[in-house]
């Protein structure tokens, strides 16, 4: 990329008004001057401010890509063809692909509390990057610049190295010490790979974020997986260049604390958006239906996936939703398709006209359930294979009563509609006073993007049925899980929204997470 002359901007804090007014005043007297601006990343940077710069302004956001590593891969020639230059030019970015790179972050750092610890955005970052980018299947067919850069936070597509240096961006921002690493995945020197490394409290952490996105297009949804492993199964599986900061994983990583992780894990879990796993389906009798994986019960060794269901009607809306579980998993079946993976014969026709026929889910909401079941099952040798009937299919009286719980459907006057699915109870009782616990979970658009939103709420008595236009309207929703906890209240015998001091005190609170790490090398 040709440009005619580079400004190095040491300290964004320069970048003021005053200093724009300059940049656009050069351009002004100089309309056919290309000029890049580098700044080592974005931070103190707001959408708004950049959008303030010249248009025709390229902005090069270093991050990852620093002048080390620009530096000594310039001159290496790949098998593909192409030069190491793509470190200096990939992460050249126009001022308006700028601006759109930090609206999808301000989006993400949007979602912080106020007292929240650099763990916890560490952890939130992490889930929102795995959760809303997916691992992009026909990379090899694109650019380096749109895979290898900051892009994939807009365009929701990217490869080991755009997830890393995303995450790097945003921990930048926010102060937070992270490397970005590039390597080898096995300790033949095959497999280049890209992760980060997080520096926190004088210990090193390791993460790789496109791992955990493999798992969460296999349909786990809530791994963080990186933050679980040990320190010796990660050194056997990432060989950093010899030239990276870091090295001896073995000896200088550390695995953080799995209380830790876990009390923060759920405090973030009580807000979930899912928008990459929903699913089409179209049955033989031309009837259409949509399918969102929201998350899965683990009942000893065997996992069910949990659904949020909806028919759609001729005239292309959908009827109230319902949640259904079933053995199958869905997601894994989009990604493998997604990505070129043969699918076994048979495998989505019996998703689409036998596990989610309108016949087995009546069979189950008539045995008072909602397990649909599965449907592979053994043959007389022992083989997998499908059921060709819904009446083939295996209902355990153990799995109807378990999944016997029916969601309530709770529709509002302005025609929106959600599932509350009562919770067992997790909680003690606070102070004496039982709670209840309810998943909330309703279709809403979000940048004209249909997107499942689930939120886990709490109040000291049974939802109503009525008064759900206020007390369970969404934006009431939101607000409390925001900045109450998820505590909803109660609402009186008059329709009044009611509070009880000590169990507003006792939600608020719940997002302070105890920010203490512990060292365990080699767990």
């Amino acid at each position: 990329m040709k440009y005619d002359h580079k400004v190095i901007i040491e300290d964004n804090k320069k970048i003021n008004d005053q200093l724009i007014k300059q940049i656009n005043e050069l351009y002004t007297s100089h309309p056919n001057l290309k000029i890049v601006m580098e700044i080592s990343s974005t931070k103190y940077l707001s959408s708004n401010l950049i959008k303030k710069l010249p248009k025709d302004l390229l902005i090069r956001v270093a991050g990852g890509y620093d002048k080390e590593r620009v530096a000594r891969n310039k001159n290496k020639i790949y098998n593909t063809g192409e030069t190491g230059i793509f470190y200096e030019e990939a992460v050249i970015y126009t001022r308006d692909e700028l601006v759109n790179i930090v609206k999808e972050i301000e989006k993400i750092e949007s979602g912080y509390h106020s007292n929240w610890s650099p763990l916890q955005k560490i952890v939130y970052t992490y889930d929102k990057l795995k959760r809303e980018v997916m691992y992009d299947p026909k990379n090899d067919e694109k650019p380096t610049a749109e895979t290898s850069s900051l892009r994939g936070i807009v365009t929701k597509e990217t490869i080991c190295v755009g997830f890393s240096l995303m995450f790097k961006e945003i921990m930048d921002r926010n102060g937070i010490d992270c490397e970005y690493v590039e390597g080898y995945s096995h300790k033949d020197g095959t497999g280049a790979h890209a992760w980060n490394i997080i520096n926190l409290n004088g210990k090193k952490y390791p993460l790789d974020l496109t791992k955990d996105n493999a798992w969460f297009r296999a349909g786990k949804l809530h791994a963080l997986e990186s933050f679980i492993q040990d320190t010796a199964t990660f050194a056997n599986e990432h060989f950093p260049y010899k030239e990276e900061t870091t090295q001896n994983y073995l000896k200088t990583l550390s695995t953080f604390d799995l209380n830790t992780i876990d009390s923060i894990v759920q405090e973030i879990d009580k807000t979930r958006e899912y928008f990459n796993t929903t699913y089409y389906g179209n049955r033989k009798d031309d009837s259409k239906f949509i399918v969102t994986g929201i998350g899965l019960a683990m009942l000893g060794d065997n996992i069910y996936f949990r659904y949020y269901y909806e028919d759609i009607l001729p005239n292309g809306k959908t009827k109230p939703p319902i949640i259904l579980y079933s053995n199958n998993n869905i997601t894994a079946m989009m990604y493998d398709k997604l990505f070129g993976k043969e699918i076994p014969e048979g495998y989505e026709d019996a998703i689409n006209n036998i596990l989610f026929s309108k016949e087995n889910i009546n069979d189950s909401i008539a045995k008072k359930t909602i397990y649909i079941g599965r449907i592979d099952k053994l043959n007389a040798n022992n083989e997998k294979e499908y059921v060709t009937s819904y009446k083939e299919i295996d209902k355990p009286e153990k799995l109807i009563k378990v999944f016997s719980i029916p969601p309530k459907i709770f529709e509002r006057k302005d025609g929106t509609s959600f599932v509350a699915i009562e919770l067992p109870k997790k909680l003690p009782d606070i102070n004496g006073i039982s709670v209840y616990e309810y998943d909330i979970v309703e279709t809403i658009t979000k940048n004209n993007k249909r997107v499942i939103k689930r939120n886990t709420v709490y109040t000291e008595k049974i939802l109503p049925s009525n008064e759900v236009d206020e007390y369970l309207s969404r934006a009431r929703i939101d607000t409390v899980s925001q900045e109450l906890g998820g505590y909803l209240g109660y609402c009186d015998e008059d329709g009044n929204i009611k509070y009880h001091p000590e169990l507003l005190t006792y939600f608020k609170n719940s997002n302070n997470i105890n920010q203490s790490i512990s060292d365990h090398k080699k767990r």
